[in-house]
C-alpha cells in the first residue's frame, strides 16, 4: 500500500504560515495537496447525488496563524487521488472522475450503494483494496489499460455488475478481487493477466462468456472459480491459441473453446501540461474479424499543434497496419507556434537560463522576476520571425529535518523512493517549485492487525458484528483505526448452519414382554417435542401414556433413564431417542385373603411397579414380601396385589 505525504518545505522555512492540511473547496470537496504540485480528494460534505471533480482545483498555499484571514495567496494543484475511504458509504448515484486521476485509494467508494455508474479515466493507473466493495448498483465496469494493480476485494460484492472489462496492463487479480458479483455474464480478461488468485471470481453464478486476450493460458488458483459452472460457460481465445488453452487443466473444462471475432486496437494521444488532449485519433477502418486484420488511422492534431509521430516511430499521420497482436498506439503531436508563443518558466536559485536561436546564437538570460521578450530569426515551420514572452520565477532550495510515522505495511514516497521500514534516512528531492533539496527521514512504523474470524449463524438469528447486525450468510469486515491512526481490518466470513434434529421413536411392551420382544403394532402413549435455544439446541421431551399404560424408560444410545417422563437435552448433533411404555391386562385389585388359600400352589409370575420380574414358578410365599404394591400373573389373569406385613 502506497502513501504519499505532503512536504511543504519552502512554507515551514521560508515562513511563520502554517501548512493547510486539508482544504474545503467551493464544490464542498476536502482536497489535500502535495508538495509535488498534486492534491488527493479526501472527502464530500455535499448532499448532492451527481458529482463532477475538476482537473485542476485551487488551494491555498499557506493560511495565517490563529487569524480567519483569507490565504496569502492560491496554487493549482493536480488532482491525482482520490484518498483513503473519501466516499465511503456516501449516497452519490454518479460521478465524473478527472482525466488527471491516477490512483484511486483503499475504501474510497466502498458501500456507495447507490453508485449506478462510474467511467474511469484512461489516465488511471491504481485502484485499492475495497474501492468499490459492496457497490451493488454498479451494472458495469471497465478498467483502462493504464491499470497495473488493483487491491484485494476492490470490487467484491458488485452484485449487480453484469459485463467487467479489464485492460492489457493487469497482470495479476488479486484475491475475492471479484468475490460474489452474483449478475456477472459477461468477462474480458486483457492481454497481460497471467495470474488469478482464489476466490477473485467466487460466487460468478451467472457466467456465460469468457474472453481471454491472453496469449498464454493465466495460472488459476484452485478455488478462484468457486461456485461457478465453467461448464456452462463459453471460452473464447486468440485463432492461434485454441489448442494451447484446450491442454490447460483449467480452462479446458469451459464447455466450448472458440475464437475471438477480433485483436484488441488501443489507441491514445498525447496531453499538454492541463491534461488536455493535443489531438485525437480517427480509425478509418478497424479489423472486421478475426480472418481480417488490417487497420487504417489517422492522427488529427488540435487547434495550436500539429502531428509529430506514432510511438512506435511513424511518422506519418496516415498510418496502415496489420495487427498480428493486441496493440496500442500513441498520436504524439507538439506545439504549432507561428507568430507568437508566451511561456512560464520556474528557476532555482544561482540558475540561468539559456536560449538559442535557430542559428545557434547564444544569448544567456540572468533571471529576475517578470516578463522578457525575444525575438528569434525564423523558429518556426513557415519561415518567419517568431518573439517569444518568457515569464520567469526563481525559487529558494531548503533542508529541512522530518519526523514521520507510518502504519505497518504502508510506504513513503519521497523523490520518487519508497520507504517502508523504520529508519533514519536522507531523502533528495525536488520542492513545490521544482529545485532540489535534502530532507532527514526518521520514520517509524505503527503495528496494525488484518485478522479473519469465522462464524457459524442460525436461520432466523441475528448476529451482532461490531457496528453490523448481520443476518444471512457472507463475507463482512470492521475496521478499526487505533489512537494513532492506523486501521486494522476484521474479517469475519459467516455461513448458515441448519438447525440440529431429535429423531424420537415409540416402542410399547405388554408385561410378558417386557424384558423380551416389543410389540408390533400396538402404541401405549405418544411423546411432545419443544426445541428451543441456537439452532433450536435445546429440547424438552415429554413422555404421555394412554389411559391404563405407564411410563417404562427412556433409552439414548446405551443410556436409559426411567426416573421421569419429562426430559430435558443440549444436543450439538442429530440425535435418536427411544420412548418405552408398557400395557397391562388389569383384573382389578386381588384381596390378598382370596389368593391365600392357594397361591403357593399355582404357577405365578411377580413383577415390581417397575416392571421388574421377581418371581416366577409355584410356592410364592406372600409372607417373605416387602409390604407393598406389586403385579402378579396367574391363571386368573393380570392384577395388582397389595401387600401389608404386620
Amino acid at each position: 500500500m502506497k502513501k504519499n505525504l505532503t512536504l511543504l518545505f519552502a512554507v515551514l522555512l521560508a515562513t511563520n504560515l502554517w501548512a493547510v492540511k486539508s482544504f474545503l473547496a467551493p464544490d464542498s470537496i476536502y482536497y489535500y495537496p502535495f508538495a509535488d504540485g498534486e492534491a488527493s480528494v479526501l472527502g464530500c460534505v455535499s448532499s448532492e447525488k451527481n458529482i463532477v471533480l475538476p482537473a485542476f482545483v485551487q488551494i491555498p498555499d499557506s493560511c495565517l496563524y490563529d487569524s480567519a484571514a483569507e490565504p496569502a495567496f492560491m496554487r493549482t494543484y493536480k488532482v491525482a487521488t482520490i484518498g483513503k475511504s473519501a466516499f465511503n458509504s456516501s449516497k452519490i448515484e454518479s460521478i465524473v472522475l478527472p482525466d488527471s486521476l491516477r490512483k484511486i485509494s483503499d475504501g474510497a467508494f466502498q458501500s456507495c450503494n447507490q453508485l449506478k455508474e462510474i467511467i474511469l479515466p484512461s489516465t488511471l493507473e491504481f485502484v485499492g483494496k475495497l474501492a468499490f466493495f459492496n457497490c451493488t448498483n454498479l451494472t458495469s465496469i471497465v478498467l483502462p489499460n493504464r491499470v497495473d494493480y488493483i487491491g484485494e476485494q476492490a470490487f467484491s460484492r458488485c452484485s449487480r455488475a453484469e459485463t467487467i472489462r479489464l485492460g492489457d496492463g493487469i497482470d495479476s487479480l488479486r484475491y475475492n478481487v471479484f468475490y460474489s458479483c452474483s449478475s456477472l455474464k459477461t468477462l474480458s480478461l486483457g492481454s497481460g493477466v497471467v495470474h488469478i488468485a482464489d476466490g477473485a471470481f467466487s460466487r460468478c453464478a451467472a457466467f456465460d462468456l469468457v474472453k481471454c486476450y491472453a496469449q498464454n493460458p493465466p495460472v488459476v488458483e484452485q478455488k478462484a472459480f468457486v461456485g461457478v459452472e465453467l461448464g456452462n460457460t463459453e471460452l473464447q481465445v486468440h485463432c492461434n491459441v485454441v489448442s494451447v488453452y484446450e491442454q490447460s487443466s483449467t480452462w479446458k473444462t469451459f464447455s466450448s473453446i472458440n475464437v475471438l471475432q477480433d485483436y484488441r486496437l488501443t489507441t491514445d494521444v498525447s496531453y499538454d501540461e492541463a491534461f488536455n488532449p493535443q489531438g485525437e485519433v480517427q480509425i478509418v477502418k478497424a479489423p472486421s474479424d478475426c480472418n481480417d486484420y488490417f487497420a487504417e488511422l489517422l492522427a488529427v492534431p488540435a487547434e495550436g499543434y500539429k502531428f509529430k509521430s506514432w510511438s512506435d516511430g511513424v511518422d506519418s499521420a496516415n498510418y496502415s497496419l496489420v495487427l498480428q497482436s493486441d496493440t496500442t498506439l500513441t498520436a504524439r503531436f507538439i506545439p504549432d507556434y507561428t507568430d507568437t508563443a508566451y511561456f512560464e518558466v520556474t528557476l532555482c536559485e544561482s540558475n540561468s537560463l539559456y536560449i538559442f536561436n535557430v542559428e545557434g546564437t547564444e544569448v544567456e538570460f540572468i533571471p529576475h522576476a517578470g516578463v522578457q521578450f525575444f525575438v528569434l530569426n525564423k523558429p518556426n515551420y513557415q519561415g518567419g520571425d517568431s518573439v517569444w514572452a518568457i515569464n520567469v520565477t526563481t525559487n529558494p532550495v531548503f533542508d529541512t529535518v522530518v519526523e514521520l510515522a507510518i502504519c505497518e505495511g504502508e510506504e513513503v514516497e519521497i523523490g520518487g523512493m519508497l520507504y517502508r521500514e523504520a529508519g533514519e534516512y536522507r531523502c533528495p528531492l525536488k520542492t513545490i517549485n521544482g529545485c532540489d533539496s535534502i530532507v532527514e527521514l526518521h520514520l517509524s512504523v505503527i503495528a496494525v492487525r488484518d485478522t479473519m474470524l469465522e462464524a457459524e449463524l442460525c436461520t432466523g438469528d441475528t448476529l451482532v458484528f461490531g457496528e453490523l447486525k448481520i443476518t444471512e450468510a457472507g463475507l463482512y469486515q470492521q475496521v478499526y483505526t487505533s489512537s494513532l491512526g492506523c486501521d486494522s481490518v476484521v474479517q469475519m466470513d459467516v455461513v448458515e448452519r441448519e438447525p440440529y434434529r431429535v429423531n424420537v421413536s415409540v416402542e410399547s411392551v405388554d408385561l410378558d414382554g417386557l424384558w423380551s420382544d416389543s410389540l408390533t403394532g400396538v402404541v401405549y402413549g405418544s411423546v411432545q417435542i419443544e426445541q428451543t435455544g441456537e439452532c433450536l439446541s435445546d429440547v424438552v421431551l415429554t413422555a404421555i401414556p394412554n389411559e391404563g399404560c405407564y411410563f417404562l424408560r427412556w433409552q439414548i444410545g446405551a443410556e436409559e433413564i426411567t426416573d421421569t417422563t419429562k426430559l430435558s437435552l443440549h444436543i450439538d448433533d442429530d440425535v435418536d431417542v427411544i420412548v418405552v411404555f408398557r400395557g397391562v391386562e388389569e383384573t382389578g385389585l386381588i384381596v390378598l385373603t382370596e389368593l391365600e388359600p392357594n397361591i403357593s400352589e399355582q404357577y405365578v409370575r411377580l413383577y415390581n411397579m417397575s416392571g421388574l420380574l421377581i418371581f416366577e414358578g409355584k410356592g410364592l410365599e406372600l409372607s417373605k414380601l416387602q409390604s407393598g404394591m406389586y403385579l402378579v400373573r396367574t391363571e386368573r389373569g393380570v392384577a395388582k396385589i397389595c401387600i401389608k406385613q404386620k
